[in-house]
């Protein structure tokens, strides 16, 4: 997944947001899996963007990772984005939630 695809994303989401309106759904389970999939995938293009490595091998190891930890393989996942993508209240919580494990990992907090 390119970075710019996803920081598109998050910033459309950002925009959907209500200032007044029903409080956001609880997240499941599968939620916190697709936002871990999420960060791995985003930290996964932004070590090829900084680094200079192949993009097309450090995506190939992130997918091979979510599938293993988050057992979401990459056409789950992308139905999984293309399902939240038609649904802004649901993908909002995910996003935030892969947003804070990603300044998780920036601040060093995570092991």
């Amino acid at each position: 997944m390119k970075p710019t695809v996803v920081l598109g994303l998050l910033l459309l989401l950002g925009g959907c947001t209500e200032a007044e309106g029903p409080s956001p759904r609880a997240l499941t389970a599968r939620d916190s899996a697709l936002a871990e999939a999420l960060a791995t995938l985003m930290l996964a293009d932004a070590r090829a963007e900084t680094t200079r490595a192949d993009a097309d091998s450090l995506r190939a190891e992130a997918y091979a990772l979510t599938a293993a930890r988050y057992g979401l393989d990459s056409a789950t996942l992308h139905a999984t984005l293309a399902r939240l993508a038609r649904d802004p209240a649901s993908a909002e919580p995910v996003f935030r939630l892969a947003a804070d494990r990603l300044d998780l990992e920036r601040r060093g907090l995570v092991p």
